[in-house]
Protein backbone atom coordinates (compact mmCIF):
# COMPACT_ATOMS: atom_id res chain seq x y z
CA UNK A 1 0.00 0.00 0.00
CA UNK A 2 2.88 2.36 1.11
CA UNK A 3 4.37 1.60 -2.50
CA UNK A 4 0.79 2.06 -4.33
CA UNK A 5 1.32 6.15 -2.57
CA UNK A 6 4.63 6.23 -3.56
CA UNK A 7 3.98 5.04 -7.52
CA UNK A 8 1.05 7.96 -7.34
CA UNK A 9 3.02 10.60 -6.06
CA UNK A 10 5.81 10.49 -8.10
CA UNK A 11 3.23 10.11 -10.98
CA UNK A 12 2.15 13.27 -9.86
CA UNK A 13 5.63 14.64 -10.24
CA UNK A 14 5.80 13.60 -14.31
CA UNK A 15 2.33 14.56 -14.58
CA UNK A 16 4.08 18.24 -12.97
CA UNK A 17 6.86 17.93 -15.03
CA UNK A 18 4.95 17.79 -18.15
CA UNK A 19 2.09 20.37 -17.20
CA UNK A 20 4.86 23.21 -15.61
CA UNK A 21 4.85 25.43 -18.64
CA UNK A 22 1.75 25.55 -19.30
CA UNK A 23 0.92 25.88 -15.77
CA UNK A 24 3.03 29.07 -15.51
CA UNK A 25 0.64 30.81 -17.86
CA UNK A 26 -2.86 29.77 -16.57
CA UNK A 27 -5.17 30.90 -13.77
CA UNK A 28 -5.43 28.34 -11.32
CA UNK A 29 -8.97 27.29 -11.88
CA UNK A 30 -8.60 26.01 -15.47
CA UNK A 31 -8.05 22.79 -16.43
CA UNK A 32 -4.36 22.27 -16.37
CA UNK A 33 -4.52 23.10 -12.37
CA UNK A 34 -7.64 20.63 -12.15
CA UNK A 35 -5.33 17.71 -13.69
CA UNK A 36 -2.70 18.52 -11.36
CA UNK A 37 -5.09 18.74 -8.27
CA UNK A 38 -6.76 15.68 -8.99
CA UNK A 39 -3.87 13.71 -9.65
CA UNK A 40 -3.08 14.69 -5.93
CA UNK A 41 -6.39 13.52 -4.41
CA UNK A 42 -6.56 9.87 -5.49
CA UNK A 43 -2.98 9.82 -3.11
CA UNK A 44 -4.57 11.53 -0.50
CA UNK A 45 -7.01 9.26 -0.12
CA UNK A 46 -5.60 6.19 -0.30
CA UNK A 47 -2.94 8.28 2.61
CA UNK A 48 -6.05 8.48 5.07
CA UNK A 49 -7.37 4.35 4.37
CA UNK A 50 -4.08 3.95 6.22
CA UNK A 51 -5.09 4.78 9.40
CA UNK A 52 -7.23 2.03 9.63
CA UNK A 53 -5.59 -0.23 12.48
CA UNK A 54 -8.03 -2.69 14.69
CA UNK A 55 -9.35 -0.10 17.56
CA UNK A 56 -10.52 2.11 14.45
CA UNK A 57 -14.02 3.76 15.01
CA UNK A 58 -16.42 2.32 12.38
CA UNK A 59 -16.03 4.91 10.13
CA UNK A 60 -12.57 4.75 8.93
CA UNK A 61 -12.90 1.01 8.85
CA UNK A 62 -15.67 1.94 6.25
CA UNK A 63 -13.66 4.04 4.74
CA UNK A 64 -11.14 1.90 4.00
CA UNK A 65 -13.54 -0.90 3.21
CA UNK A 66 -15.44 1.21 0.62
CA UNK A 67 -12.86 2.86 -0.73
CA UNK A 68 -9.29 1.13 -0.88
CA UNK A 69 -10.06 -2.38 -0.86
CA UNK A 70 -12.11 -2.24 -4.31
CA UNK A 71 -10.05 0.33 -6.03
CA UNK A 72 -7.27 -2.06 -5.63
CA UNK A 73 -9.20 -5.15 -6.12
CA UNK A 74 -10.60 -3.84 -9.45
CA UNK A 75 -8.79 -0.59 -10.91
CA UNK A 76 -5.50 -1.95 -10.40
CA UNK A 77 -4.98 -5.36 -12.22
CA UNK A 78 -6.96 -4.06 -15.15
CA UNK A 79 -4.71 -1.18 -15.50
CA UNK A 80 -1.31 -3.49 -15.32
CA UNK A 81 -2.95 -5.36 -17.70
CA UNK A 82 -4.60 -3.28 -20.19
CA UNK A 83 -2.91 0.13 -19.69
CA UNK A 84 -5.08 1.84 -21.90
CA UNK A 85 -7.89 1.16 -21.03
CA UNK A 86 -8.05 2.48 -17.40
CA UNK A 87 -12.00 3.28 -16.42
Amino acid sequence: MYLLIVGMVSGWFIIYRGLRPRLAVESRGNLPWLFLYSSLSIPAFYAVGLLTHTQSTFAIGDFWRFWGRPSLGRGLPRALHHPCSWP
